[in-house]
């Protein structure tokens, strides 16, 4: 097997994301998620964010449009067709551990019912069995950028404390039937990418013509913090496996050695990538965040409840993505597109 040679501490493995990966739309009662509505858009240099943040007219086109080629997370790579045939690939490949991710609109169509689909709980049940009894160990992530639409039009998304019962009501029902086959939990994808790519991260809608409102982005990153605290909590008590963090990771660098531009690049590592790692690894807000709401007029309800959760039920592990640098500066200049983000472009590198 290619990796059997390799060190015994370390864990080789594959991973797949349930909306680049699965398909099947609309089969089996799985209910319409915020990632079928996303529209392909040809490489363009705006590409990288237009398709990250939608407007309400967006979602009503999307739910209008019956042409899923429109919409590549509607077939994707077909693994809702080929998933066995690819877990035999996988097990070729003698990897130890398979990083998958599973749709919360297959289990749960609209969000917010009372009991699951059964029809998605029988899908996920074959997959997860027959990883485990080829002996790969599972990594799952219970939420890779994908809520039921139901949720964001009638809820809000995550600006609505509600949606934390609803996580964990699918959180429980991940843990009921598949608790004893999960060795690694992820409660959320890259959650910092609320941030930067709020209808990605949290569901939240763009108004027409308008700028984010920053106050509603941090409350709804607020509500994922004590959604995977409440997560981790329920999850020690009910399973074995280890429960993580993760970040999208960027690796900046300051344009030049002026000082504006390293202080910049300071600021920008910390409220990008570290704030979200410091919340749910060490279970605080740091005081650098507390300065940045402050500059920025950035206000949200946090309860001394909600202090406490994220402070008993941190992360038993940190992870995280790397896809680029990034280049800071406080002058204009120009910019590139990368993957989810915009960043400063780097004379002194090739572009892919």
């Amino acid at each position: 097997m290619l990796f059997e040679t390799m060190p015994k501490k370390v864990l080789y493995g594959g991973a797949t994301a349930n909306s680049q990966y699965e398909g099947g739309f609309g089969v089996n009662g799985k209910g319409i998620d915020t990632q079928d509505c996303r529209p392909y858009l040809k490489r363009t240099s705006n590409a990288t964010t237009s398709t990250r943040l939608l407007t309400q007219a967006n979602i009503d086109y999307a739910k209008s449009e019956t042409d899923h080629k429109k919409f590549p997370f509607r077939t994707a790579s077909k693994g809702f067709e080929f998933w066995e045939e690819d877990i035999e690939l996988i097990k070729e490949l003698g990897l130890h551990v398979y990083r998958l991710s599973i749709s919360w609109a297959r289990l749960y169509p609209k969000g917010d019912e009372e009991e699951p689909n059964q029809e998605g709980i029988a899908y996920y049940d074959r997959i997860i069995k027959k990883v485990h009894e080829a002996g790969i160990k599972i990594f799952l992530t219970m939420n890779h950028f994908c809520y039921p639409l139901h949720l964001i039009e009638s809820y809000g998304g995550w600006t609505n404390r509600k949606l934390i019962d609803f996580y964990l009501r699918y959180a429980k029902t991940v843990f009921e039937n598949w608790g004893e086959y999960i060795d690694f939990y992820l409660p959320f994808n890259e959650i910092n990418a609320g941030y930067f790519s709020p209808f990605n991260g949290v569901g939240l809608l763009r108004e027409e013509d308008k700028a984010y409102d920053q106050s509603k982005i941090f409350l709804s990153l607020h509500h994922q913090f004590v959604a995977s605290a409440k997560v981790i909590e329920l999850g020690h008590k009910m399973v074995k496996g280890q429960f993580g963090c993760m970040a999208a990771c960027f690796c900046y660098y300051p344009y030049s050695c002026k000082p504006e531009d390293n202080l910049k690049y300071v600021k920008d590592e910390e409220s990008y990538q570290w704030f979200f790692l410091d919340v749910l690894s060490r279970g605080i807000y740091p005081s650098y965040m507390n300065r940045f709401f402050k500059e920025n007029n950035i206000e949200f309800e946090v309860t001394e409840e909600d202090l406490r959760l994220l402070n008993e039920n941190t992360a038993d592990f940190v992870s995280f993505s790397y896809y680029q640098s990034c280049v800071v500066s406080t002058d204009e200049r120009e910019m590139t597109a990368g993957n989810l983000v915009v960043t400063t472009k780097n004379p002194y590198l090739k572009a892919t």
